[in-house]
């Protein structure tokens, strides 16, 4: 798979629920910071943070809005919402992604919440 399929599936499985290859997207000793804060070191956190995760809400959509690769960085812009059984939470963020030997081995998201608002133009995007 090329890197952008590679991070297709990774979306993909959340939207899905289903580990359907962590350990082919990922370096043993990925480092991943979500765009919320929180870090997790190395897959069997990423294994862990998955299944969790999963118990008690659901990704609807993650989808690639925009996709560059330049040598082993990818720089993807997404749209994201999520459900808590309780509420609906969708945002849009953009991950710089850093591979070795063709999986992914860091991993930085950052949010932009919806909607976005000039304040000077009392206008939103």
């Amino acid at each position: 798979m090329n890197k952008k399929e590679l991070i297709e599936t990774w979306f993909k499985m959340w939207v899905n629920q289903k580990d359907t290859g962590i350990d082919m997207i990922f370096t043993k000793d990925i480092i991943y910071m979500e765009s919320i804060g929180t870090h997790y070191s190395g897959i069997e956190e990423i294994k862990r943070w998955f299944k969790d995760w999963n118990l008690n809400n659901r990704v609807v959509e993650w989808n690639i809005l925009s996709f560059k690769e330049i040598d082993d960085v990818c720089y993807v812009e997404w749209y994201f919402k999520m459900e808590d059984g309780k509420k609906a939470l969708d945002f849009n963020g953009e991950s710089t992604i850093y591979f070795k030997d063709d999986k992914i081995c860091d991993l930085k998201e950052y949010m932009s919440l919806i909607p976005n608002v000039d304040p000077f133009a009392k206008k939103t995007l």
